[in-house]
């Protein structure tokens, strides 16, 4: 029998109840039980970006207990189903790209115990992080896309040769969480004392119009505590006055939750915007007022901003602006402001010595990989067609994530007819950069990441031709 729980806005708990039995050794590695299984209500995903490491705690009440001599053991795994490369995550039930992480802890005795795991795919067998096995889930990009969690699951093994032999004992366990996070902001719930002009939080600028923070109404989106901010033909301003530190390159997001406060109001009039600063306090560069349209329902909202040459400082920005004589006013909370990291924002060097053989029934392409690159891969695509477009329903993924010292794949042979194939060799880098070379029959790439633009038409300095 199966038992969901709600748990707490977009998630539940599956408890699937099984008989009061031990573990048996029937096979090698025999999974005898996937305790818990939690997914977001919504069949979408989970986006833990924000977060670089997640924790548990666990207790010993009874440390497993081997029967008859045996000497297999239990141990818990904790696995994450990653859907960055699923098109639909509302539409698939599979499991994705699917991640595994093993802890031998079921003898320790008794006693409160956690675990903290990097968000971050090191192929670790010890529980020092996530694990991409291969064992089970879909073919993925080859990284652990923590802004794309389609659901985790506490699962136990239990090794063995078939010899019956069983197990038993009791864990509990607690306090699952996200820890480690990667938000900036000193004050992001507004829940803390906060002076104007005091170098922590927030400070308020107004044209007009009113900016401020209010409490135990019962309207926050968490805590007590929450924004207000709105005008009427004017502007006002609500601005970080933390010194946060930022340099060229560096990706900024900036987010939070809001909602229109004016009943049967359109929603227009609220804006997010990021300042790019440079030693002197001097705007180098700004996103400008980035507006949304606000509902009456707490609702995410967010901007990236690309560090431009300079920049020594970031400044994020909540705005309400309006100036058609329609009073707007609207509440956020739960700000957050993120550095991303550095895009590689160089163009890379081509491969050298490409070559392509053609034979009857495969061709082979071959390639040199560039010096001072590291832990590149390629991706190999092929088409009858000049290939301007990776996602067209006319080019066919050969490989994935080839590996650096791989230099060279078979692609399919040409068609019957005569007509030869297009190649497309991409090479994940990093970043979104976009260099392409064509030589001979082959086209060279460098390789897109999550957000970044398919059409090969967007990068620059690329090249277009067939054989």
């Amino acid at each position: 029998m199966t038992v969901v729980i709600e748990c707490g806005t977009g998630v539940f708990w599956t408890f699937k109840l099984v008989t009061d039995e031990p573990a048996r050794a029937e096979s090698w590695d025999a999974i005898f039980d996937n305790d818990l299984t939690l997914l977001p209500r919504t069949g979408g995903v989970w986006d833990w970006s924000g977060y670089d490491s997640i924790s548990f705690s666990y207790y010993n009440s009874v440390a497993q207990i081997q029967s008859d001599g045996g000497t297999q053991t239990v141990h818990l795994r904790v696995n994450l189903s990653d859907y960055g490369d699923v098109a639909d995550p509302a539409n698939y039930d599979g499991l994705g790209e699917y991640y595994y992480s093993f802890h031998y802890i079921l003898d320790n005795a008794p006693g409160w115990n956690t675990i903290t795991m990097p968000l971050e795919r090191n192929d670790s067998w010890d529980g020092g992080g996530f694990n991409l096995t291969g064992w089970a889930g879909d073919p993925g990009n080859g990284e652990l896309d923590s802004d794309a969690i389609g659901g985790f699951h506490f699962e136990f093994s239990i090794d063995g040769g078939g010899d019956s032999t069983w197990n038993h004992g009791t864990i509990i366990l607690d306090d699952f969480k996200l820890t480690g996070s990667k938000n900036v902001l000193s004050n992001a719930g507004f829940e803390l004392e906060d002076g104007q002009d005091d170098g922590f939080g927030w400070g308020s600028a107004l044209g007009g119009g009113h900016a401020q923070v209010l409490t135990g109404d019962g309207n926050a989106h968490s805590g007590e505590s929450y924004f207000n901010i709105g005008v009427t033909d004017n502007w006002a301003v609500y601005y970080t006055e933390d010194n946060i530190p930022a340099q060229y390159g560096e990706t900024w997001l900036f987010s939070g939750y809001g909602k229109n406060m004016v009943s049967g109001g359109d929603g227009g009039g609220a804006a997010f915007k990021l300042d790019a600063k440079d030693a002197d306090g001097t705007v180098v560069e700004t996103t400008g007022d980035v507006f949304f349209v606000m509902t009456d329902e707490w609702e995410n909202h967010s901007i990236e901003f690309v560090m431009p040459e300079g920049a020594v400082t970031i400044t994020a920005v909540i705005v309400a602006s309006r100036w058609d004589g329609v009073a707007c006013d609207f509440a956020f909370d739960d700000m957050f402001l993120m550095n991303s990291g550095i895009l590689d924002v160089v163009p890379p060097v081509a491969v050298t010595n490409v070559g392509a053989t053609i034979a009857d029934y495969a061709n082979l392409v071959t390639w040199v990989d560039v010096d001072g690159e590291e832990g590149e891969t390629y991706n190999v695509y092929t088409s009858t067609v000049p290939i301007e477009d990776i996602t067209s329903s006319s080019v066919d993924v050969v490989t994935r994530r080839l590996g650096r010292l791989a230099r060279s794949r078979s692609l399919p042979a040409q068609p019957a007819g005569g007509y030869r194939s297009n190649f497309l060799l991409c090479g994940n880098l990093r970043g979104c950069i976009q260099q392409c070379w064509c030589t001979g029959c082959v086209w060279f790439s460098h390789q897109h990441r999550k957000g970044c633009p398919n059409n090969l038409n967007d990068s620059s300095g690329g090249f277009r031709s067939g054989w």
